[in-house]
């Protein structure tokens, strides 16, 4: 019996030291690849990096220029809507007066067709 038991134990560990290679050989590949990944992330950061500062750059003065556009643009309204309440208030001071003479004419208009209706 213990003839047995020492052949089981000595297979067992044969087995045992040839799946701790095996582990260990797939550990190592893995480590050199995460190693490879690591370096390569590195080197992309890098370009990523010097590639977005000029972007970066070219859209901050992209932005400034749109908003000294939009300055000029809102200052030309601010203008403009100046000028079409001076324009417009001149013209309702005349359309007040007009207003109560086409009011009149409306009510002239109806009170005609009332009287021909009849």
């Amino acid at each position: 019996m213990s003839q047995t038991l020492e052949t089981y134990f000595g297979i067992f560990i044969s087995v045992s030291a040839v799946l701790l290679i095996i582990v260990s050989v797939f550990l190592i590949k893995w480590l050199i690849e995460l190693s490879k990944l690591t370096s390569n992330i590195t080197d992309i950061t890098t370009v990523i990096k010097s590639d977005l500062e000029p972007t970066v750059k070219e859209l901050q003065e992209t932005l400034k220029s749109v908003n000294a556009i939009m300055k000029e643009a809102d200052k030309n309204v601010a203008n403009f809507k100046g000028i079409a309440t001076k324009v417009l208030g001149a013209s309702s001071i005349a359309l007040t007066g007009l207003k109560g003479l086409t009011g009149s004419f409306w009510k002239g208009m109806a009170a005609g067709f009332k009287f021909f209706k009849k």
